[in-house]
């Protein structure tokens, strides 16, 4: 198994050292007390280009750090790595809920990137089209890229369209519902 090694430092964002050892570690400052150090890991370890139970919890891990950066690159990481676990989709569907909007939009557009069209992400993406917290400009990006994810899954589940119209009815007297509307254009002129 390969053991990795990634050095962090101010001139470089991340390096990579990999070589043939024994299978049980992978060392990595995900711990450090440095917010900038611990994101700069996660983005390393999207580089890997390797889904390893090891790589993989380290990221999990990375996904409940008080530092939201390293939560959104840990999930960008994730993405990167194709990785789709139920466990990996189940953490990333809390963070739907995050406190920090790009942390929700990470999270979004990871679940459509992974192509995980299970009835409770297509029902986490959707409420995320009427997304409230904090100010309207920071969330245009969280409805956004809900929207994205659902336009990408819907190229593969035939579900999707007709939960979006679904949702659309029950949102028509809705401020958000213009989202909603989008999605259902993307998906059917991308059917075309």
């Amino acid at each position: 198994a390969e053991v990795y090694r990634v050095s962090v430092d101010h001139q470089y964002p991340y390096r990579l050292y990999g070589a043939q050892q024994d299978n049980s570690t992978i060392s990595v400052p995900s711990r450090d007390n440095d917010p900038d150090v611990r994101m700069r890991a996660a983005n390393a370890l999207g580089e890997l280009a390797n889904s390893s139970e090891i790589v993989v919890k380290r990221l999990l891990a990375m996904l409940e750090d008080n530092y939201s950066d390293v939560r959104m690159r840990a999930a960008n990481a994730l993405v990167k790595l194709g990785h789709s676990s139920d466990t990996v989709v189940k953490t990333l569907l809390a963070l739907l809920e995050d406190n920090d909007s790009y942390v929700r939009s990470s999270a979004a557009e990871a679940l459509g990137e992974l192509g995980h069209s299970s009835e409770t992400v297509v029902n986490g993406l959707l409420e995320l089209l009427q997304d409230e917290h904090l100010g309207v400009y920071e969330h245009l990006g969280v409805r956004r890229w809900a929207g994205e994810a659902l336009v990408k899954l819907g190229k593969t589940s035939n579900h999707i369209l007709p939960t979006v119209i679904e949702w659309i009815e029950q949102h028509q007297d809705s401020e958000y519902v213009g989202r909603g509307i989008d999605v259902l254009w993307d998906l059917v002129v991308g059917r075309e």
